[in-house]
């Protein structure tokens, strides 16, 4: 019987944890808020940077979007829609190397009204944001913290590799930072250089659902195929053409190495001896002609 008691006191023990540890993690989870500026100010929190570095990356991170942006304006492409009262931009964001190949990211942020008052302002801007991306550098990355800390959009979760939810980026990511995830701060920066899409007055909600956003999304594994498939094809592409100029030049070389021997031991041109000769004799008559005057 003491045994017995002992038993299921260890067990109301484990569970007891086990149910902290479940509703700390679920409070944890709720705790992580921010906003669109708040990441695009500062995505790594607080201390996890010093202002200088971070300023530099934030820089870095506009000049390259810009350098994007203007070389493939058409291919940034956003729907909006409005499920109760949170607003889903659904974005096509494409490869900064790949997106003359056809390479593009889907992400898709959530805006979330903070209280209830807030469903009367006029701008998103102080909406709280939760996003997804099937960006390779997303899931291998910053997947893990952001499920874990309640920023990943969570009916997108199946999206993600369920090693990438489960296991930490240890080598990735070790210090399991935010940090500047390329393709939702350019999605952000777009909304940014675009001001009016942040006035729910000038949204253009389309009538899409959560499972139409779902169903119109891919998912990481298959965006890193898709990846791995256009890299593979740039790369013996742009092998094919450095071949090309190997074999130019080459060829080039040998034909000026070919035309150099057959002018070595060659007598001069008669046309050549000629001309000097032609030369002298009018010097020559020129300075007679002087020597009588």
């Amino acid at each position: 019987m003491k045994y017995l008691s002992e038993n299921i006191n260890i067990i109301f023990v484990f569970i007891s944890k086990k149910c902290y540890n479940i509703f700390y993690r679920k409070k944890m989870m709720v705790l992580k808020k921010m906003t669109a500026q708040q990441f695009l100010k500062n995505p790594t929190g607080k201390g996890s940077a010093t202002v200088a570095r971070r300023d530099r990356i934030k820089k870095d991170m506009r000049d390259r979007f810009d350098s994007l942006y203007k070389k493939s304006k058409k291919n940034f492409k956003v729907r909006v829609t409005k499920y109760k009262d949170n607003y889903y931009f659904i974005f096509k964001i494409p490869s900064e190397f790949y997106y003359s190949e056809g390479l593009y990211y889907d992400v898709v942020i959530e805006f979330i009204p903070p209280q209830e008052s807030s469903k009367r302002l006029s701008s998103l801007d102080t909406y709280h944001i939760r996003f997804y991306s099937n960006s390779p550098n997303f899931m291998f990355t910053y997947a893990y913290i952001y499920n874990k800390d309640g920023l990943l959009i969570p009916w997108l979760k199946s999206k993600v590799s369920n090693k990438a939810l489960k296991e930490p980026p240890a080598v990735r990511n070790p210090r399991e930072e935010y940090g500047f995830e390329k393709s939702v701060y350019f999605a952000l920066l777009y909304m940014q250089t675009n001001p009016r899409s942040m006035r729910k007055s000038d949204v253009v909600h389309t009538s899409m659902g959560l499972r139409e956003i779902a169903r119109s999304v891919a998912t990481s594994n298959d965006k890193l195929t898709q990846y791995g498939r256009i890299k593979k094809k740039y790369d013996d592409k742009e092998k094919k053409r450095k071949n090309r100029i190997d074999r130019r030049v080459i060829r080039n070389i040998k034909d000026k190495s070919s035309r150099n021997k057959r002018t070595i031991g060659k007598p001069q041109s008669m046309k050549s001896n000629k001309t000097k000769s032609a030369k002298k004799a009018r010097t020559a008559r020129k300075a007679k002609s002087s020597t009588r005057r």
